[in-house]
């Protein structure tokens, strides 16, 4: 009684040459492309990532400006951007999504005035201790829009 098999009685599986293996790999995907996804956002012929459910695209198209107060979070009204709102710079905390084509876009439909450029910057987060306590101050991105001579945007 034989607790082990031996070597001599393996069975031995035929070798598959790499190019019938990639063939098998090509029609399993094509099967799959026809069939239709049900993933939002997505088409069996486009390969869009699917969104998570609570997230928002900040590239589709808004009606009546609604999209435009989410790339454009608020004013950033500190002393060093009150020296530089004399020059006709304006500074923003926006969306960490968004970039310099939707903002730009957003200061028109918003403020009603056309920006010359836009700067954008990361704001890296920052370890703190407030009160012996750790934690940390979130970061984000700012952007410096610059309009030209005569154009203002008031902050009430």
């Amino acid at each position: 009684m034989a607790l082990f098999k031996s070597k001599s009685k393996k069975e031995e599986k035929p070798k598959e040459d790499k190019k019938t293996a990639l063939r098998q790999k090509i029609v399993k995907k094509e099967s799959l492309d026809a069939v239709p996804s049900t993933r939002l956002g997505t088409s069996p012929n486009k390969s869009a990532r699917a969104l998570k459910p609570g997230t928002i695209r900040i590239d589709q198209s808004a009606e009546d400006g609604e999209l435009y107060g989410k790339i454009i979070l608020k004013p950033r009204i500190t002393e060093k951007t009150s020296f530089i709102t004399e020059d006709g710079a304006y500074t923003f905390d926006v969306d960490p999504r968004a970039n310099k084509v939707q903002v730009k876009k957003a200061i028109q439909e918003i403020y009603n005035v056309k920006p010359i450029r836009v700067n954008m910057i990361a704001v890296p987060a920052k370890h703190v201790i407030v009160r012996n306590k750790p934690g940390v101050r979130p970061g984000g991105k700012k952007a410096v829009v610059y309009l030209k001579e005569g154009d203002r945007i008031e902050f009430v």
